[in-house]
């Protein structure tokens, strides 16, 4: 196995583990990017009874992209604390609910790699990420958040991984 190889089977075996971890995935992407994340939120609003929320998250020092999600949250099935600060649109939802302690249980329901025409949001429109795929799958995972004693998932959430985000010089990470 060439260099190369060995990079891109490293890459995969990184991007594999991030896809399938039931771990927080602002905790992992942290590590695999040695760094903090910050969060900008694109929109936040209201539908129906949900909150809509899509966001990115990038890097402090060089503002890579690394990330960028859709969240879909029900305010009767999360913690109140939870919500005012998602509300604030000052963090992200994974920062948000290490910094107030809450435990939670994640239940991915699909992983994978996409291509650019298959990218879509919760309704399936179409959607245009914030970072330049290029002709590379765009890796991504959908999942739901349960939070204890509330028995119902209270967040839907997809987030599109930057595909360039595991470079080699971080794959040591």
């Amino acid at each position: 196995m060439n260099d190369q190889q060995q990079i891109n089977y490293r890459n995969k075996s990184l991007f594999h583990r991030l896809l399938v971890t039931e771990e927080k995935t602002t905790d992992m992407l942290e590590k695999l990017v040695g760094g903090r994340l910050t969060v900008q939120v694109i929109q936040q609003k209201m539908i129906d009874s949900q909150m809509f929320r899509e966001s990115i998250l990038y890097t402090k020092n060089d503002h890579f992209i690394v990330s960028h999600n859709f969240a879909l949250i029900d305010p009767d099935r999360i913690p109140r604390r939870l919500y005012e600060k998602i509300v604030s649109k000052n963090d992200g939802i994974g920062e948000a609910m290490n910094l107030l302690d809450l435990e939670s249980i994640r239940d991915i329901s699909t992983y994978g790699w996409k291509n650019e025409n298959e990218l879509g949001d919760f309704h399936n429109c179409p959607v245009h990420l914030r970072f330049a795929n290029g002709e590379f799958p765009v890796p991504f995972k959908e999942y739901t958040i349960t939070f204890q004693d509330l028995n119902k998932p209270g967040i839907r959430l997809t987030e599109y991984f930057n595909p360039q985000m595991i470079r080699s010089d971080l794959s040591e990470h």
